[in-house]
Order: C-alpha cells, then sequence, then structure tokens
C-alpha cells in the first residue's frame, strides 16, 4: 500500500511541475474499440498485455491503472492491453479492456517528448 500512496504522490508532483500541456489526456476516445482506434491513429509503435492484480509492479506512466485495483481481491487478475504511439511532438499511450469479445478504450495519455519517464 505504501508502494503505491508513493507512487501516486511522485506522479502527482510530476504532473504538477509540468505544463498543463505537457501532460493530457484525449476523453474523445475513451469508450473507442480497438478498430476504431488504430483506425484514427494508425498502427501502435508497440502493443502489450498487463496483467492487473493486487501487488502489480507499474511503470511511472501507468499509475493511473491503480484505480482499477481497488475492487480487486488478492487472486484476481484481470489484463489489460496497452497501446503505444510516437507522434512527432508527442507520445500517447492508450488502455483497453475486454467486454464482450472486444477491447474497448478506457483510459490514456498522452505527453510531451520533452518529458521522460
Amino acid at each position: 500500500m505504501m508502494h503505491k500512496l508513493f507512487i501516486i504522490i511522485l506522479m502527482a508532483s510530476i504532473f504538477k511541475s509540468c505544463n498543463s500541456q505537457e501532460v493530457t489526456k484525449d476523453k474523445a476516445i475513451n469508450g473507442m474499440q480497438e478498430l476504431e482506434l488504430v483506425k484514427k491513429l494508425n498502427k501502435p509503435r508497440r502493443e502489450t498485455i498487463i496483467p492487473i492484480h493486487k501487488k502489480v509492479n507499474l511503470l511511472e506512466y501507468q499509475s493511473d491503472l491503480f484505480e482499477i485495483t481497488k475492487d480487486l481481491t488478492e487472486s484476481d487478475t484481470i489484463y489489460v492491453k496497452e497501446l503505444y504511439w510516437e507522434h512527432k511532438k508527442t507520445k500517447q499511450v492508450v488502455w483497453l479492456k475486454k467486454t464482450h469479445e472486444n477491447w474497448i478504450v478506457f483510459d490514456n495519455l498522452i505527453w510531451s517528448n520533452k518529458i521522460q519517464f
């Protein structure tokens, strides 16, 4: 629990120190199916399946994923698909959950190339 709290505090301080234009979210893509998203953003540079459980170790930019661990029991594991793009001035990561055989966007993060995680 202390590890999660530390990461959340660390991320909050990083985001606070960044210009609001350097770290954003695209709320318009939340709820999109994977095929629709890829049609809009083109093929991602990287695709990863992340097993999420109570004791998962996440990277700094993935700290928002701790929110979905709140309702998990010690034995629960859910899988999140992470898609990653590098654009000319920004990097973007999108997280999807599988719902009725479709991967659906539930969160995302866009940050300036100036920011290093």
